[in-house]
């Protein structure tokens, strides 16, 4: 079924031109807006924890994508089949998507911090898992197990923080009862 729906979905890879290339602009350069809003959320004071935790999140997301390819290579639809390519790839590990698994990463941990970034994010994410597909590169269950990967890391890095925040306020509280 996996193998039908890329199909179905790489079929259509070559048959309108502004869609191929609507699809390779987001599989090729949307990564780097995903990287360019982590690192100004960074610089603004205002939106800093934001951007701290997409990039914890990330990272965390790497590292598990990272040790599931090393547990489970699956090779990519090209090795095994006759597909539409339209942008050249390494043979390397399929499962899950990292360029999924970072996308949701960072839209899931702003989506925790404030949904006014996290929504768009979200939706640039999504249309970034189906062009991987769109372009040869993963199979539909590689891009949703790079969205899983992307959720848990938020999730874990948010729970993470919150336990951390919870101890700050809980010794800001007994230094203020002491004094």
């Amino acid at each position: 079924m996996d193998y039908q729906i890329f199909q179905t979905i790489n079929g259509w890879a070559g048959q309108v031109q502004w869609l191929d290339f609507l699809m390779i602009a987001f599989s090729e350069y949307v990564p780097y807006l995903f990287a360019g809003v982590l690192v100004l959320l960074v610089i603004l004071r205002s939106t800093r924890p934001a951007g701290v935790m997409g990039f914890a999140t990330l990272f965390l997301g790497f590292g598990i994508s990272w040790v599931i390819g090393q547990l489970y290579e699956r090779t990519r639809p090209f090795v095994d089949h006759k597909v539409n390519m339209l942008i050249d790839h390494a043979a390397d590990a399929s499962f899950p998507s990292d360029h999924t698994t970072a996308a949701f990463a960072i839209a899931c941990a702003l989506w925790i911090y404030d949904r006014r970034w996290g929504i768009p994010m979200a939706v640039l994410a999504l249309i970034m898992g189906f062009s991987r597909i769109w372009v040869g590169h993963h199979y539909p269950t590689d891009v949703l197990g790079g969205i899983l990967v992307g959720l848990v890391s938020a999730i874990v890095v948010a729970w993470v923080a919150s336990k951390i925040v919870d101890k700050r306020q809980d010794k800001d509280r007994l230094q203020s009862m002491q004094n």
